[in-house]
């Protein structure tokens, strides 16, 4: 019976300390929403890979003990469903040179770590046609309809959280002509 107490016990604990840490996207910055060639003869392989973004992030201890980040053996990834498909994107650019410099990050009590990194939103995704011939892609609809639900993801072997929410969009250039 103590033993079940116990289970119990360490499992609320657990869900309880879960529910103390915040995960936010502090902003979020989006340009390239629209891709246009100026010249037919000009290519460019990240034409057709959505709008590029930068995430600033932020994890926040509200919890009375440390919490340990084992970024080397962590997956960030951007989260979110479009026509009824589940994407999930790796952010090739983290910003943060802790992700790469050490293998965990401590997080005191009530403290917060933040870090940013970049992607294409789309990347991967075929949401258009990029053949050749096709000269301009407007994903206005599909940032519009995406962001409202986007979240990030952030997994090592002892926590998984994702994003309760966006606080901040900022929309930087709208227009990217490649070949100018």
């Amino acid at each position: 019976m103590k033993k079940i107490l116990f289970i119990v016990a360490f499992i609320l604990f657990a869900k309880t300390g879960i529910a103390q840490i915040s995960f936010k996207i502090e902003n979020i910055t989006i340009s390239n929403v629209i891709e246009e060639y100026a010249r037919d003869d000009y290519y460019n392989s990240d034409f057709g890979n959505g709008p590029f973004i930068t995430a600033y992030c932020s994890i926040i201890n509200n919890y009375n003990d440390t919490l340990l980040l084992l970024t080397s053996k962590s997956n960030t990834t951007i989260n979110f469903k479009y026509n009824n498909i589940e994407y999930n994107i790796e952010p090739y650019s983290l910003s943060t040179p802790l992700f790469y410099e050490q293998d965990s990050i401590i997080i005191l009590p009530y403290h917060t770590f933040n870090f940013a990194f970049n992607a294409f939103l789309f990347f991967h995704c075929d949401f258009f046609d990029k053949k050749y011939n096709v000269k301009k892609i407007d994903s206005t609809k599909e940032v519009i309809e995406i962001l409202p639900i986007l979240k990030v993801k952030y997994k090592d072997p002892n926590i998984e959280i994702i994003t309760d929410e966006i606080k901040n969009v900022t929309v930087k250039k709208i227009l990217q002509i490649y070949g100018n």
